[in-house]
Protein backbone atom coordinates (compact mmCIF):
# COMPACT_ATOMS: atom_id res chain seq x y z
CA UNK A 1 0.00 0.00 0.00
CA UNK A 2 1.33 3.56 -1.29
CA UNK A 3 1.92 6.56 1.06
CA UNK A 4 -1.11 8.45 -0.12
CA UNK A 5 -3.31 5.12 0.40
CA UNK A 6 -2.08 4.27 4.07
CA UNK A 7 -2.85 7.82 4.76
CA UNK A 8 -6.58 7.75 3.63
CA UNK A 9 -6.69 4.26 5.17
CA UNK A 10 -5.59 6.09 8.53
CA UNK A 11 -7.87 9.30 8.48
CA UNK A 12 -10.84 6.96 7.79
CA UNK A 13 -9.54 4.91 10.93
CA UNK A 14 -9.31 7.63 13.02
CA UNK A 15 -12.89 9.52 12.00
CA UNK A 16 -14.48 5.83 12.61
CA UNK A 17 -13.05 5.46 16.25
CA UNK A 18 -13.43 9.28 17.48
CA UNK A 19 -16.19 10.96 19.08
CA UNK A 20 -18.93 11.36 17.27
CA UNK A 21 -21.82 13.87 17.61
CA UNK A 22 -25.84 13.10 17.10
CA UNK A 23 -28.20 15.49 16.18
CA UNK A 24 -31.37 16.64 16.11
CA UNK A 25 -33.12 19.06 14.14
CA UNK A 26 -36.47 20.79 15.12
CA UNK A 27 -39.12 22.61 13.27
CA UNK A 28 -40.19 26.23 14.68
CA UNK A 29 -43.20 24.57 15.94
CA UNK A 30 -41.12 21.76 18.08
CA UNK A 31 -41.59 18.92 15.70
CA UNK A 32 -38.70 16.42 15.16
CA UNK A 33 -37.82 16.79 11.83
CA UNK A 34 -34.49 14.51 11.07
CA UNK A 35 -31.99 12.51 13.62
CA UNK A 36 -28.68 11.72 12.27
CA UNK A 37 -24.68 11.49 13.55
CA UNK A 38 -21.50 12.43 12.61
CA UNK A 39 -17.77 13.08 13.49
CA UNK A 40 -18.54 16.29 12.14
CA UNK A 41 -21.99 17.95 12.52
CA UNK A 42 -21.06 21.48 11.05
CA UNK A 43 -20.19 19.79 7.75
CA UNK A 44 -23.09 17.34 8.14
CA UNK A 45 -25.79 20.06 8.16
CA UNK A 46 -23.92 21.80 5.33
CA UNK A 47 -25.18 18.65 2.77
CA UNK A 48 -28.41 18.57 4.58
CA UNK A 49 -28.98 21.95 2.95
CA UNK A 50 -30.33 20.93 -0.61
CA UNK A 51 -33.01 18.91 1.26
CA UNK A 52 -36.77 19.88 0.39
CA UNK A 53 -37.34 20.00 4.72
CA UNK A 54 -33.79 22.06 5.35
CA UNK A 55 -35.63 25.41 5.57
CA UNK A 56 -38.00 24.51 8.21
CA UNK A 57 -35.22 23.61 10.78
CA UNK A 58 -35.72 26.19 13.19
CA UNK A 59 -33.49 24.50 16.06
CA UNK A 60 -30.65 21.82 16.71
CA UNK A 61 -29.54 20.02 19.51
CA UNK A 62 -26.32 18.13 19.51
CA UNK A 63 -25.05 15.36 21.98
CA UNK A 64 -21.43 13.48 21.52
CA UNK A 65 -20.26 10.08 22.00
CA UNK A 66 -17.14 8.20 22.78
CA UNK A 67 -17.47 6.59 19.33
CA UNK A 68 -19.15 5.55 16.10
CA UNK A 69 -20.35 2.17 17.69
CA UNK A 70 -22.15 4.34 20.53
CA UNK A 71 -23.56 7.08 18.56
CA UNK A 72 -25.13 4.65 16.10
CA UNK A 73 -27.01 2.65 18.71
CA UNK A 74 -28.01 5.90 20.44
CA UNK A 75 -28.93 7.22 17.00
CA UNK A 76 -31.66 4.00 16.44
CA UNK A 77 -33.02 4.08 19.77
CA UNK A 78 -33.65 7.57 18.98
CA UNK A 79 -35.23 7.22 15.32
CA UNK A 80 -37.44 4.07 16.66
CA UNK A 81 -38.96 6.06 20.13
CA UNK A 82 -38.98 9.43 18.90
CA UNK A 83 -40.22 8.95 15.28
CA UNK A 84 -38.81 12.05 13.14
CA UNK A 85 -40.44 13.33 10.28
CA UNK A 86 -38.00 12.45 7.66
CA UNK A 87 -35.72 9.52 8.48
CA UNK A 88 -35.95 6.70 6.78
CA UNK A 89 -33.73 3.86 8.30
CA UNK A 90 -34.89 2.43 11.72
CA UNK A 91 -37.89 4.56 11.68
CA UNK A 92 -41.44 3.00 12.31
CA UNK A 93 -44.17 3.31 9.47
CA UNK A 94 -45.25 6.77 8.62
CA UNK A 95 -49.27 7.56 10.17
CA UNK A 96 -51.31 9.10 7.88
CA UNK A 97 -50.89 12.44 9.56
CA UNK A 98 -47.00 12.49 9.38
CA UNK A 99 -47.71 11.34 5.26
CA UNK A 100 -50.04 14.81 4.89
CA UNK A 101 -47.35 17.08 6.78
CA UNK A 102 -44.48 15.37 4.66
CA UNK A 103 -46.70 15.70 1.31
CA UNK A 104 -47.20 19.38 2.41
CA UNK A 105 -43.91 20.31 2.59
CA UNK A 106 -42.56 18.68 -0.49
CA UNK A 107 -45.06 20.88 -2.26
CA UNK A 108 -44.02 24.06 -0.46
CA UNK A 109 -40.40 22.95 -1.40
CA UNK A 110 -41.43 22.79 -4.58
CA UNK A 111 -43.03 26.19 -4.62
CA UNK A 112 -40.05 27.73 -3.76
CA UNK A 113 -37.63 26.05 -5.89
CA UNK A 114 -39.82 26.98 -9.23
CA UNK A 115 -39.92 30.70 -7.33
CA UNK A 116 -36.25 30.95 -6.74
CA UNK A 117 -35.30 29.82 -10.41
CA UNK A 118 -38.24 32.51 -11.75
CA UNK A 119 -36.40 35.19 -9.95
CA UNK A 120 -32.42 34.02 -10.82
CA UNK A 121 -34.06 33.79 -14.73
CA UNK A 122 -35.90 37.21 -14.15
CA UNK A 123 -32.64 38.54 -12.92
CA UNK A 124 -30.39 37.44 -15.60
CA UNK A 125 -32.73 39.15 -17.94
CA UNK A 126 -32.55 42.32 -16.65
CA UNK A 127 -28.33 41.83 -16.51
CA UNK A 128 -28.89 41.72 -20.57
CA UNK A 129 -28.71 38.28 -21.29
CA UNK A 130 -30.51 37.12 -24.42
CA UNK A 131 -33.14 34.17 -23.83
CA UNK A 132 -31.64 31.53 -25.19
CA UNK A 133 -28.18 31.84 -22.58
CA UNK A 134 -30.96 31.76 -19.82
CA UNK A 135 -32.46 28.95 -21.16
CA UNK A 136 -29.33 27.10 -21.67
CA UNK A 137 -28.17 27.94 -18.46
CA UNK A 138 -31.64 27.33 -16.63
CA UNK A 139 -32.32 23.92 -18.58
CA UNK A 140 -35.64 25.49 -19.62
CA UNK A 141 -36.62 26.49 -23.20
CA UNK A 142 -36.06 29.62 -24.48
CA UNK A 143 -39.60 31.10 -24.53
CA UNK A 144 -40.45 29.64 -21.12
CA UNK A 145 -37.34 32.08 -19.99
CA UNK A 146 -39.70 34.80 -21.64
CA UNK A 147 -42.55 34.37 -20.51
CA UNK A 148 -41.21 34.19 -17.02
CA UNK A 149 -39.08 37.23 -17.36
CA UNK A 150 -42.36 39.44 -18.71
CA UNK A 151 -44.00 38.28 -15.73
CA UNK A 152 -41.80 39.19 -13.38
CA UNK A 153 -39.44 42.24 -14.99
CA UNK A 154 -42.86 43.43 -17.35
CA UNK A 155 -42.58 43.25 -21.16
CA UNK A 156 -40.06 45.12 -22.84
CA UNK A 157 -40.91 47.05 -26.49
CA UNK A 158 -40.75 45.11 -29.96
CA UNK A 159 -37.67 47.57 -30.50
CA UNK A 160 -35.75 48.13 -27.02
CA UNK A 161 -36.02 44.25 -26.60
CA UNK A 162 -34.46 43.16 -30.05
CA UNK A 163 -31.64 46.23 -29.77
CA UNK A 164 -31.28 44.59 -25.73
CA UNK A 165 -30.16 41.23 -26.91
CA UNK A 166 -28.31 42.01 -30.09
CA UNK A 167 -26.57 45.14 -30.46
CA UNK A 168 -26.80 46.70 -27.27
CA UNK A 169 -25.35 43.98 -25.24
CA UNK A 170 -22.62 43.91 -27.86
CA UNK A 171 -22.27 47.39 -27.38
CA UNK A 172 -22.20 47.31 -23.62
CA UNK A 173 -20.15 44.52 -23.49
CA UNK A 174 -17.46 46.14 -25.67
CA UNK A 175 -17.51 48.89 -23.35
CA UNK A 176 -17.47 46.96 -19.92
CA UNK A 177 -13.83 48.43 -18.02
CA UNK A 178 -13.80 45.90 -16.08
CA UNK A 179 -14.71 42.72 -17.84
CA UNK A 180 -14.20 39.41 -16.53
CA UNK A 181 -11.10 37.84 -17.13
CA UNK A 182 -9.40 33.80 -17.19
CA UNK A 183 -9.76 33.10 -13.86
CA UNK A 184 -13.10 35.10 -13.66
CA UNK A 185 -14.39 32.31 -15.97
CA UNK A 186 -12.86 29.64 -14.11
CA UNK A 187 -14.39 30.15 -10.80
CA UNK A 188 -17.99 30.90 -12.90
CA UNK A 189 -17.62 27.40 -15.03
CA UNK A 190 -16.19 25.52 -11.74
CA UNK A 191 -18.93 27.01 -9.49
CA UNK A 192 -21.34 25.78 -11.57
CA UNK A 193 -20.39 22.44 -12.03
CA UNK A 194 -19.26 21.90 -8.45
CA UNK A 195 -22.92 22.43 -7.47
CA UNK A 196 -24.28 20.33 -10.03
CA UNK A 197 -22.38 17.50 -8.90
CA UNK A 198 -23.87 18.18 -5.32
CA UNK A 199 -26.88 18.38 -6.39
CA UNK A 200 -27.71 21.65 -5.14
CA UNK A 201 -29.34 24.94 -6.87
CA UNK A 202 -28.77 28.32 -6.68
CA UNK A 203 -31.35 28.42 -3.57
CA UNK A 204 -29.71 25.52 -1.79
CA UNK A 205 -26.04 27.14 -1.98
CA UNK A 206 -27.09 30.70 -0.92
CA UNK A 207 -28.76 28.93 2.44
CA UNK A 208 -25.38 26.46 2.71
CA UNK A 209 -23.87 30.42 2.75
CA UNK A 210 -26.07 32.18 5.17
CA UNK A 211 -25.18 28.84 7.89
CA UNK A 212 -21.63 29.88 7.34
CA UNK A 213 -22.13 33.70 7.72
CA UNK A 214 -22.00 34.94 4.09
CA UNK A 215 -25.39 35.53 2.96
CA UNK A 216 -25.46 36.21 -1.12
CA UNK A 217 -28.52 35.63 -2.58
CA UNK A 218 -29.49 33.33 -5.02
CA UNK A 219 -29.48 36.03 -8.22
CA UNK A 220 -26.07 36.89 -6.98
CA UNK A 221 -24.69 33.20 -7.27
CA UNK A 222 -26.65 33.24 -10.97
CA UNK A 223 -24.81 36.61 -11.92
CA UNK A 224 -21.36 35.13 -11.12
CA UNK A 225 -22.16 31.53 -12.85
CA UNK A 226 -23.04 33.54 -16.07
CA UNK A 227 -20.16 35.68 -15.76
CA UNK A 228 -21.96 38.93 -15.19
CA UNK A 229 -20.82 39.71 -11.49
CA UNK A 230 -16.75 39.79 -10.17
CA UNK A 231 -16.26 37.50 -6.97
CA UNK A 232 -14.07 39.30 -4.31
CA UNK A 233 -12.04 37.33 -1.98
CA UNK A 234 -14.57 36.76 0.79
CA UNK A 235 -17.06 35.86 -1.86
CA UNK A 236 -14.52 32.90 -3.09
CA UNK A 237 -13.46 31.71 0.39
CA UNK A 238 -17.43 31.32 1.42
CA UNK A 239 -18.38 29.82 -1.69
CA UNK A 240 -15.38 27.02 -1.72
CA UNK A 241 -16.51 26.39 2.11
CA UNK A 242 -20.42 26.00 1.25
CA UNK A 243 -19.36 23.55 -1.39
CA UNK A 244 -16.50 21.54 1.12
CA UNK A 245 -13.51 22.19 -1.56
CA UNK A 246 -10.50 24.58 -0.99
CA UNK A 247 -10.61 27.71 -2.88
CA UNK A 248 -7.95 26.66 -5.47
CA UNK A 249 -10.26 24.31 -7.10
CA UNK A 250 -12.95 27.41 -8.15
CA UNK A 251 -9.72 29.07 -9.69
CA UNK A 252 -8.10 26.32 -11.25
CA UNK A 253 -9.46 25.56 -14.76
CA UNK A 254 -11.71 22.56 -14.70
CA UNK A 255 -10.01 19.37 -15.72
CA UNK A 256 -11.47 16.76 -18.27
CA UNK A 257 -13.36 14.30 -16.67
CA UNK A 258 -11.98 11.06 -18.38
CA UNK A 259 -8.60 11.89 -18.10
CA UNK A 260 -8.16 14.61 -15.48
CA UNK A 261 -5.55 16.29 -17.65
CA UNK A 262 -3.11 13.16 -17.62
CA UNK A 263 -3.93 10.66 -20.08
CA UNK A 264 -1.72 7.51 -19.87
CA UNK A 265 1.78 8.10 -21.28
CA UNK A 266 2.03 7.84 -25.10
CA UNK A 267 -1.97 8.15 -25.28
CA UNK A 268 -4.14 11.17 -26.27
CA UNK A 269 -7.56 11.52 -24.58
CA UNK A 270 -10.49 11.52 -27.05
CA UNK A 271 -12.20 14.10 -25.27
CA UNK A 272 -10.21 16.91 -24.42
CA UNK A 273 -7.24 15.93 -26.73
CA UNK A 274 -4.55 16.27 -24.27
CA UNK A 275 -1.14 14.18 -24.98
CA UNK A 276 0.86 12.65 -22.42
CA UNK A 277 4.59 12.30 -24.39
CA UNK A 278 6.14 8.81 -23.93
CA UNK A 279 8.64 8.46 -21.53
CA UNK A 280 12.43 8.86 -23.43
CA UNK A 281 14.41 5.39 -23.59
Amino acid sequence: MGRAAKEIAGHAVQRHRGSHELYRLFAEDGRLLYIGISHSARFRLMQHVRKPWWPDVARKEMERHPNRATALRAERVAIQKERPIWNVQARPALTSEECEYRLSRLAAAVERESNALDQSIAGARRDGHSFREIGNWAGVNHECARTVSARINGPLPPQQEGARTVSERRQRKSKTPNAIGATGAAVAENLSRLRKVRQMSQHDLAQALAEIGHPLHATAITRIELMSRRVDVDDLAALASALGVPPASLLEAAQCETCSGHPPRGFTCTECSATTPKASS
